[in-house]
């Protein structure tokens, strides 16, 4: 579940309504989240939270509550990767552009290879 800091109060992906309690900004950075905020959110010592700016909101969430999402979100994904699937646009662009030269006569310039003893500067 999300959490947001905005304005220095630290609020839960609820409604704000729902437990709020104002929180302060150390000399550091560092702020405390409150143990009843840590309960609610399932927050325990050593987990790990992952901090993002959404609209101007500082959000903490659990690093395992974001993978959980993300593979929510990606799970009717086609498994193809999308490095192949690039590759593979790309050679399709070449061949219909290689064709489109053929169609329309246009020569097909090679770039020149440098003569045996010569010295390219």
């Amino acid at each position: 579940m999300p959490h947001a800091i905005w304005r220095g109060i630290l609020t839960l992906g609820m409604d704000a309504t729902d437990l709020v309690t104002e929180v302060h900004v150390g000399p550091q950075g560092r702020i405390v989240i409150p143990a009843s905020l840590r309960r609610a959110a399932g927050i325990k010592p050593g987990d790990s939270l992952t901090a993002r700016l959404d609209e101007g909101r500082l959000v903490l969430e659990r690093r395992a509550d974001v993978v959980t999402r993300l593979r929510r979100r990606f799970a009717g994904a086609s498994g193809v990767s999308l490095a192949e699937e690039l590759l593979r646009e790309r050679r399709e662009e070449a061949r219909r552009d290689v064709g489109d030269r053929a169609r329309t006569d246009a020569p097909v310039l090679e770039p020149a290879k440098p003569r045996r003893g010569t010295h390219e500067p």
